[in-house]
């Protein structure tokens, strides 16, 4: 196990893939951070701007992962790794224990290149409350995406197959999580109509239950299905203020278990001749 481990962390260090996607992500968030502060015009505050990038964290860790893991496929290398001795287990759990890895390293930078925005704020007007509590789930959100990609990385062989796959997953889950997150925003009321009059005034008509308000039973499915997709938490962590952040972790542990144990035992029945 620890032969493997230094393997690919010595492989990661050399991994084109690795720098790409750190020096891509580098760039960009510190472009936007940078933009969102110079046109801030609806007054959002440092920690409201901090996490706005968070939900597309997960296209970044779908490339790195699927090309990092695809390619021990397109180069046989995981099976000479089993023809020498070690176990499909071992094998797993040393890409997963890698991809994390780089994955806290992607986290982390990202984390660290907001300070971008103090020059615009002022070190007074950040409030360490607010932003270490959402960094903490965060970074849970980040490790469960990371098990997901890392399972279906090592279930598909094609290393283009799997990045094309894990990117459209990427791109479904943030959809699924911005669909959930939306439906839930849905006022429990409406007005049946707006006017706008000759002098250019605004006249609303009367209330009436909105069609698209999700209630009862339903809501909860909702609230609890939003908080169990890590980009449903990220979303949640980038527009509102930091509610059950215990509950978001657990749910954060618990994809990573699922994955991991799921990724563990269809990888050891799979066919690697």
């Amino acid at each position: 196990m620890s032969k493997l481990l230094c393997a690919n962390f010595s492989r990661l260090w050399r991994s084109k893939i690795f720098w790409l996607c750190t020096a891509a992500m580098l760039g960009l968030r510190v472009l936007t951070i940078i933009m969102n502060c110079m046109h801030n015009e609806s007054g959002r505050t440092f920690d409201e701007q901090y996490f706005r990038t968070l939900p597309y964290f997960s296209l970044c860790i779908a490339v790195f992962v699927s090309m990092f893991v695809g390619t021990e496929y397109s180069e046989q290398t995981i099976r000479n790794k089993v023809i020498v001795g070690h176990s499909k287990g071992e094998i797993f759990a040393a890409n997963l224990l890698a991809c994390a890895a780089a994955s806290a390293i992607f986290f982390i930078i990202w984390a660290l290149s907001a300070c971008t925005g103090v020059p615009f704020y002022g070190i007074d007007n950040i409030d360490t409350k607010i932003i270490l509590p959402k960094l903490l789930v965060s970074f849970f959100t980040v490790m469960a995406l990371t098990a997901v990609f890392v399972t279906m990385a090592q279930l598909i062989t094609s290393k283009a197959t799997g990045a094309v796959t894990a990117i459209l997953i990427a791109l479904g889950i943030l959809m699924a999580g911005s669909y959930f997150y939306n439906a839930l925003c849905e006022p429990e009321t409406t007005v049946d109509h707006i006017e706008i009059s000759v002098d250019g005034g605004i006249e609303f008509g009367d209330e009436v239950p909105n069609p698209a308000y999700i209630g009862g039973k339903m809501r909860n499915v909702y609230e609890v299905t939003l908080r169990i997709l890590p980009t449903g938490q990220q979303i949640l962590i980038a527009d509102e203020p930091l509610e059950q952040p215990v509950f978001m972790v657990v749910c954060s542990v618990g994809v990573i278990v699922i994955s991991a144990a799921a990724g563990y035992l269809l990888f050891r029945k799979k066919d690697l001749k």
